[in-house]
């Protein structure tokens, strides 16, 4: 997408396209830096259980970030100005298209407005995750772990393994999923 407004970018007619264009194409590629930036860490082979749910928490504490945190409303708010600068451009040099732009920008709020209850409910999600994490972690601190502790840590430890060891385009899918759903091949 970037390579297309890229490209349009070299083409535009006017100034303000140029602009708009270029907003987008710097919005975009701030969205691919967060999505690289915030990739999950691998789990060494090796990693003994306290390791594995430090790193299993930090993954939750990133993603509650990704879904409610300041990362996800600079990508709400970063790709409004381009597309904005682009429509009202586009109305002013071609009166005639003014009510296309004006639905094009209507159903882009929409679709933001959308995005926010979705991430938010995402980001609380996490939010119980570490909560429980973090009661898991009080309860075996404070009494010697029993079989069923002992199991639910090992069972906890295979789904973290399973949620934070996938690569990047399967991250990808996941963000579209909920986060207890287990990702599908």
């Amino acid at each position: 997408m970037a390579l297309f407004f890229g490209r349009a970018f070299l083409h535009a007619s006017d100034t303000f396209e140029q602009v708009g264009y270029a907003l987008i194409v710097a919005a975009m590629l701030y969205m691919l830096f967060q999505l690289f930036a915030g990739r999950p860490r691998r789990v060494p082979a090796n990693a003994d259980l306290n390791a594995r749910t430090a790193l299993h928490k930090s993954e939750l504490e990133r993603e509650r970030e990704f879904h409610g945190g300041y990362g996800f409303w600079s990508r709400l708010v970063i790709m409004m100005p381009g597309l904005i600068l682009l429509c009202v451009d586009s109305m002013i040099a071609h009166p005639f298209t003014t009510h296309r732009k004006i639905v094009l920008l209507a159903l882009f709020l929409v679709f933001s407005a959308l995005s926010i209850p979705n991430n938010l409910i995402r980001a609380r999600s996490y939010t119980r995750q570490l909560y429980d994490l973090d009661s898991l972690e009080l309860e075996s601190a404070t009494r010697e772990p029993g079989p069923r502790l002992t199991k639910m840590r090992v069972s906890r430890c295979h789904r973290m393994d399973k949620q934070i060891e996938h690569n990047f385009v399967q991250d990808l899918f996941r963000l579209a999923c909920r986060p207890h759903s287990p990702i599908t091949s």
